[in-house]
Formats: structure tokens, C-alpha cells, sequence
């Protein structure tokens, strides 16, 4: 460890201690809370956490990015499990899906009334 000429160590060097949640402490329950149907309130949430509103920030970001993430992590989740329901048969489940998306829109149409977006 170095040391000032003042006798007091130098602490330019050492790096901070992280406060709070930690980002994915953060993402995995507002993934929780989405999941959930809760609205995702960046108070409650810091609440919950046991930290401040301005620590989960500075920690997950900005409520869009905290969502964005929260989101990605139950996309996966969704995803992984069906893949594993599909086993080797997961190329055939996307094909699937691919042949019948013009069957999907009509469908949607019926039940919503709706009409399907093109492409």
C-alpha cells in the first residue's frame, strides 16, 4: 500500500465497494414483478431491495433499461423452456411456426378484429 506524505493511506488506487443491489439482483426481481403483472415502480422496487431510488438507479439504470432487461431475461426463460419441451424436435417447432404465421394473423383477425400487420 502506498502512503501520502500526510501518513494516510492511498486510496486513489482502491476501487469502491458496490452499494445496493447490484444490477442483477435488480433485473431478476423486476423480472419477478413483470412476471407477476406488477407495474414495475422503480420506488417499490428500490423499497424491496433495501436500498435507495438513487442507488437502484445508479445500479440497473434508467426504468426503460431496468424493463428492457427484466423483459430479455423472461424472453429466455420462455424460450428455454420450450425448447427443452421440443427436445430434438426444435427446428421442426420453429418451422412450424414460420409455415403457419399467415394462419396466426388470420386468426388474430378473428378474434380481435383487428387486421394483421403485413410482412
Amino acid at each position: 500500500m502506498m502512503v501520502r506524505s500526510a501518513g494516510r493511506p492511498d486510496t486513489s488506487q482502491r476501487a469502491a465497494a458496490p452499494q445496493g443491489p447490484g444490477p442483477d439482483r435488480a433485473v431478476a426481481h423486476a423480472a419477478r414483478w413483470v412476471r407477476d403483472g406488477r407495474r414495475l415502480e422503480m420506488q417499490g422496487l428500490a423499497d424491496e431491495l433495501g436500498v435507495s431510488r438513487v442507488t437502484l438507479f445508479r445500479q440497473a439504470g434508467s426504468r426503460e433499461e431496468l424493463l428492457s432487461k427484466a423483459l430479455w431475461v423472461l424472453t429466455e426463460a420462455t424460450l428455454g423452456d420450450g425448447l427443452a419441451t421440443l427436445g430434438g424436435r426444435a427446428a421442426e417447432g420453429v418451422a412450424a411456426l414460420a409455415l403457419h404465421r399467415p394462419a396466426l394473423q388470420r386468426d388474430r383477425v378473428t378474434s380481435t378484429g383487428a387486421a394483421p400487420v403485413a410482412g
